[in-house]
């Protein structure tokens, strides 16, 4: 598990002729590593070291964003990384198969980078939060919980 102050990375999967080279750039002036695959089937190679995931629904290649979604969700390796879907299709049904395919958020375009990396941000720190787990207290003694118990009560 990366340490909750390491710097995201994140697999950027969108079409490269629109505004994903924009937000790669964005994303690492703001410290974040940005791994940008040109088909789903390299994403899905590089998705296991990632923070996070931000696709889009169209993609480049033969597999759509839900089913890139889908695949990542239904993976050991990978169904506990967040997706962010960024996408101009803001149509109702996209965002449900969308959702109902696993991402976690969903952006329309225009979106701002900041807007972006605000949501990447959240996603990682929830998810970073969920890995970690509290260390086991030890148990005590029955001598010193029944010291505690005479402090409270007497």
């Amino acid at each position: 598990m990366r340490s909750a102050n390491a710097p995201p990375i994140v697999v950027l999967l969108l079409q490269t002729e629109g505004d994903g080279p924009l937000y790669a750039e964005f994303l690492r002036r703001a410290g974040v590593a940005v791994l940008c695959p040109r088909t789903a089937v390299h994403a899905l190679l590089l998705a296991p070291q990632a923070d996070a995931i931000v696709t889009g629904v169209e993609l480049p290649g033969d597999i759509d964003g839900i089913e890139f979604i889908t695949r990542i969700c239904t993976s050991d390796d990978t169904n506990k990384i967040p997706i962010v879907v960024l996408t101009a299709s803001g149509q109702a049904d996209q965002r449900k198969r969308a959702e109902q395919a696993g991402c976690n958020v969903f952006l329309e375009r225009p979106c701002l980078p900041d807007d972006l990396l605000r949501d990447i941000r959240r996603v990682v720190a929830l998810a970073r939060m969920r890995d970690v787990r509290p260390k086991a207290a030890k148990p005590h003694s029955p001598a010193t919980l029944e010291r505690r118990t005479r402090k409270r009560t007497g």
